[in-house]
């Protein structure tokens, strides 16, 4: 276990690869190699379930799909899918008497390391099948040009798909759209006018605003020339007072 535990902490040297029964295709291999980076460059989740390893696989509805294997479980303590090991038998060791015996889980297998995949076998006691999923079973064990032509295959169908749905929506939606656009035109055209009606009021008013100001000048101008006529009545009415009163004296005079 300490063996194990030493390889999956220094992974950077001791990670190797090996193609034995089935090949490792370079999608786990890149998975693997991500799970394992540092946390600055390790998969996140949007990265994990982005990533081409799972390209066949919606994590939508996974709960409601079934798994591609189901191990039989008869309890909590049932450990017939791990590897059982044969305990060392040893001779006495004079040593261990000396020293103080206390517990120790050196010879304990440790079960996360040990799991191991059983391959399709009937059960014939309850008549139940360990259940793979073809669709999986068959993309582990497809060459990866089989894998590429899936691929695109399915990417095609998706695409007709999508093409299929959206004239299907434009058929649909044509009626709506007319009456879209022409209310957006009619919308349009009364912006428009509203823009111009609202730039001629503000000429209006600018314009309103300038003849006010003439006018108030104006009239503070036409005061100024009335109050100066006024007394330059007054001055000639008493200037023609005064000769007149002078020219009536003299007459009296060469009368008398």
């Amino acid at each position: 276990m300490a063996a194990t535990y030493s390889n999956i902490m220094n992974h950077k040297k001791t990670l190797k690869f090996e193609n034995n029964d089935i090949e490792t295709s370079n999608d786990a291999m890149d998975l693997i190699t991500g799970l394992l980076e540092e946390s600055c460059h390790r998969l996140n989740h949007s990265k994990l379930v982005q990533h081409k390893f799972f390209l066949l696989i919606n994590f939508n509805n996974m709960a409601s799909v079934k798994p591609p294997f189901v191990p039989v479980v008869n309890g909590v303590d049932d450990t017939s899918n791990f590897e059982e090991f044969e305990i060392e038998r040893r001779g006495p060791n004079v040593d261990a008497f000396r020293t103080r015996q206390e517990f120790s889980g050196r010879n304990l297998p440790f079960l996360g390391y040990t799991f191991t995949r059983k391959e399709l076998e009937s059960e014939s006691s309850d008549g139940k099948t360990a259940i793979f999923s073809t669709t999986v079973n068959e993309s582990v064990m497809c060459e990866p040009s089989e894998l590429e032509a899936q691929l695109k295959a399915k990417k095609k169908e998706n695409h007709e798909l999508k093409l299929r749905l959206e004239t299907l929506e434009n058929d649909s939606d044509r009626p709506l759209l007319k009456k879209l656009k022409e209310a957006e035109s009619r919308i349009e055209f009364s912006e428009k006018d509203r823009k111009r009606l609202e730039e001629d009021l503000a000429s209006r008013e600018k314009s309103l605003l300038v003849f006010k100001k003439e006018m108030a000048a104006e009239r503070v101008e036409r005061s100024k020339t009335e109050a100066k006529t006024l007394e330059f009545l007054r001055d000639i009415k008493k200037k023609w007072k005064t000769e007149e009163a002078q020219r009536l004296k003299e007459v009296q005079q060469k009368v008398q």
